[in-house]
C-alpha cells in the first residue's frame, strides 16, 4: 500500500547541511514508493514549488526569523491543502 508522507522541515536544498541532505535522502528513497510532499522555508532563490516523480517540493518564505528560526502563515495554508496520512516533522 502506498501511503501519503509529509515532510515538515525547515531547511531543504539547495541549502546545505546534514540535516538537510538527512531529509532529502530520506525524501527520495520514500518517493520511489510512496507519494512524498516536503513543506519548507524558501531561504533561497528556488522556486516556489518543484516536483520530481513523487515527490513534490513547496517553499514557503518566511515572514519572520528569529534565532535563525524562520516563521509563517503560508505553512498553515498549505498544510490545510495538503491530504496525507504520515507527518514527519
Amino acid at each position: 500500500t502506498a501511503y501519503r508522507h509529509l515532510h515538515y522541515v525547515h531547511r531543504y536544498p539547495p541549502s546545505v547541511g546534514g540535516y538537510e541532505t538527512q531529509v532529502r535522502l530520506l525524501a527520495k528513497s520514500l518517493s520511489e514508493f510512496h507519494d512524498v510532499k516536503v513543506i519548507t522555508f524558501k531561504l533561497t532563490e528556488s522556486p516556489n514549488v518543484e516536483g520530481r516523480g513523487r515527490l513534490e517540493v513547496y517553499r514557503v518564505r518566511p515572514r519572520l526569523v528569529l534565532f535563525r528560526v524562520p516563521f509563517s502563515y503560508g505553512f498553515v495554508k498549505i498544510l490545510s491543502k495538503l491530504d496525507f496520512d504520515i507527518l514527519h516533522a
